[in-house]
C-alpha cells in the first residue's frame, strides 16, 4: 500500500513539473538553476527518496521544456540523462572521498550480512563473497554509466508517460482557453525513427574507445575509467540511433517495430555473450550512419 501512494505522488508530481515548464515561457537558463539547486541538494542531503524526487523533477522539467520549445528527443535524453548522471556521479565519489561513505561497499556488507543469514554452507557463502567482490570491483569502473542507463530508462518512460497525459490533457485545451485559462503547449515529439545523435560526438566516441583499447588501467586509473564510461555512454545513443535507424526503414515496408525488440530478447535464451556481441554490432551500425547517412538514403529512394 505505500509503495502504490508513493507511485502515485512521484507521478504527480513528475506531471505537477512537466506541466509548470510546458506552460510558462521559462528559457534554458532556468533548467540550469533548476538543476543547480538540485545538485547542490544531493550534496547535503542523501537517501533513496531524495534521490527519487531528484530525478522525477529533472525529467518532468525537461520533458516540459521539450515539449513546449519543440525539441526533439536527443535533447531530452541529453538534459535529463546528462544531468541525472552527472548530479549522482559527482555525488558518488563526493560521499565516497569526503564522507567515508561507499554505496557498493555498503552494499556488499548488506549482502554478506544476508548470505550469514542463510542456511548455506562455508564453502558456498565464500564463492558468493568472492563473486560480489569482483563484481564491485568491475562495477566501481563504469559508476557513471551504471547511473546513466538506470537514468535514462526512467527518462525514457517519464517522458512518453507525460506525453500521453499531456496529449490527454491537451484536449480541453479548447474548453480552457475559452475559460481564459492557459493552453498546453504543443507536443509534437518525434519518434527514434528521427533519432540523430550530433555529428561531432562521433570523434568523442571513438576517442573514448581508443582510450579504453590503448591505456593501462592499472597505471592511469582515471583516463581510463572516464574514456570507458565516455565510451559505453554514447554507445548507448548509438545503438537507439540504430534502433532509430531500423524502425525507419521498417515503417516504409510497413512493418511493425515490435519484431526487433523480440528478435534481441530471443538472444538473452543462446546467452548473454550474444546479446552482447548483438548490442556491439547494433552500436557499430548507429556510428556508421555518420558516414552512411542510411535514412538520408531512403529517403531519396522513396523520391525516386
Amino acid at each position: 500500500m505505500i509503495i502504490l501512494i508513493s507511485l502515485i505522488i512521484g507521478l504527480f508530481l513528475l506531471y505537477g513539473i512537466a506541466l509548470l515548464f510546458n506552460r510558462r515561457p521559462l528559457k534554458i537558463a532556468h533548467l540550469f538553476i533548476l538543476f543547480a539547486g538540485l545538485f547542490a541538494v544531493n550534496l547535503f542531503a542523501a537517501g533513496d527518496i531524495i534521490y527519487i524526487i531528484i530525478s522525477l523533477v529533472i525529467i518532468g522539467a525537461s520533458a516540459g521544456y521539450t515539449f513546449r520549445n519543440n525539441k526533439n528527443l536527443l535533447f531530452f535524453i541529453f538534459v535529463s540523462s546528462l544531468s541525472i548522471t552527472f548530479i549522482f556521479t559527482f555525488n558518488h565519489y563526493y560521499q565516497k572521498n569526503s564522507k567515508n561513505i561507499d554505496v557498493l561497499i555498503n552494499s556488499k556488507e548488506r549482502l554478506v550480512e544476508i548470505l550469514n543469514e542463510d542456511n548455506i554452507s562455508e564453502s558456498e557463502r565464500r564463492q558468493m563473497i568472492q563473486r560480489i567482490d569482483e563484481t564491485i570491483e568491475l562495477v566501481e569502473y563504469v559508476v557513471p554509466f551504471a547511473y546513466f542507463i538506470n537514468a535514462f530508462i526512467f527518462s525514457f518512460f517519464g517522458l512518453y508517460f507525460l506525453k500521453f497525459i499531456l496529449n490527454k490533457h491537451k484536449k480541453s485545451e479548447k474548453k480552457n482557453s475559452a475559460k481564459g485559462e492557459k493552453d498546453i503547449a504543443g507536443i509534437n515529439l518525434e519518434g527514434i525513427e528521427r533519432f540523430k545523435v550530433t555529428e561531432y560526438l562521433i570523434f568523442l566516441f571513438i576517442a573514448g574507445w581508443f582510450t579504453v583499447l590503448l591505456v593501462d588501467r592499472t597505471e592511469n586509473y582515471f583516463l581510463y575509467m572516464a574514456g570507458l564510461n565516455i565510451a559505453l555512454i554514447l554507445s548507448s545513443f548509438y545503438l537507439i540511433q540504430a534502433f532509430g535507424i531500423i524502425k525507419f526503414f521498417l515503417q516504409k515496408k510497413g512493418m511493425p517495430f515490435s519484431i526487433i525488440p523480440a528478435i534481441i530478447l530471443s538472444f538473452i535464451f543462446f546467452g548473454i555473450e550474444y546479446l552482447i556481441f548483438i548490442l556491439i554490432l547494433l552500436s557499430s551500425l548507429g556510428a556508421i550512419d555518420f558516414w552512411v547517412d542510411f535514412r538520408k538514403l531512403g529517403l531519396n529512394a522513396k523520391k525516386s
